[in-house]
């Protein structure tokens, strides 16, 4: 009799918790739902994020045409521009847009933009380029890719000012053979010219030899 008594004892136990979990079962959802949210919260923060860095050094390339004695202080001026100019290029859109590409797209676009820290320093002309991501191998291809988008794009605008000083050059080309062709018009003009005065002057000595050997003037 009491193992019957004891049996009903937990059956009504366990009926009595379910019952109390049933009625307040949104709350029993809400503190799964939040433990699974912490865990992931957790997980997250237990990433670690792999950072390869690569540096490269700078040089304006009209500070060797500059006397030190006399405009130190604007070479130094025309460097730090200089760096900040290349700092920007390395931060543009365009130029992680080419990161990207060179990694065959197994970077993204979004993912050179948010992981990239590019930063520079006056004192030495030095950048140094810095991809996080979640593993060493991936870390290292986007610095790479990133420092080979630099010599990329310097060769595009090395590039571009020397198409641009080739289509100067014609222009300017063709105005002087233009100014030539004139040029030898008028040389031609003049020429024919002093032909016409030697002729005359021809015509003038001839004339006068006559004067000086006719019968009359004897």
């Amino acid at each position: 009799m009491e193992q019957l008594v004891t049996g009903d004892g937990e059956d009504t136990g366990q009926s009595s918790l379910l019952g109390v979990m049933w009625r307040y079962r949104w709350a029993v959802l809400l503190v799964l739902v939040g433990s699974i949210a912490f865990g992931l919260v957790i997980n997250d923060i237990k990433t670690v994020d792999y950072v390869a860095t690569a540096e490269l050094i700078v040089e304006d390339p009209r500070a060797s045409s500059l006397e030190v004695t006399d405009f130190t202080r604007q070479s130094t001026q025309n460097s730090e521009r200089n760096l900040a100019d290349q700092v920007e290029i390395l931060r543009s859109t365009e130029a992680a847009t080419i990161a990207s590409d060179l990694t065959g797209g197994e970077i993204p676009f979004e993912e050179v933009i948010e992981r990239r820290v590019i930063s520079g320093d006056a004192t030495s002309n030095l950048i140094t380029i810095a991809f996080r991501a979640n593993s060493p191998s991936r870390a290292k291809m986007g610095a790479d890719s990133l420092l080979d988008t630099y010599s990329e794009m310097r060769r595009r605008q090395v590039q571009a000012t020397a198409e641009a000083a080739l289509a100067k050059l014609d222009a300017l080309s063709a105005v002087i053979g233009t100014e030539l062709e004139a040029i030898n018009l008028r040389i031609s003009a003049l020429a024919a010219a002093d032909l016409d005065r030697i002729e005359l002057e021809s015509q003038v000595d001839a004339a006068v030899r006559e004067l000086k050997i006719s019968p009359g003037r004897e």
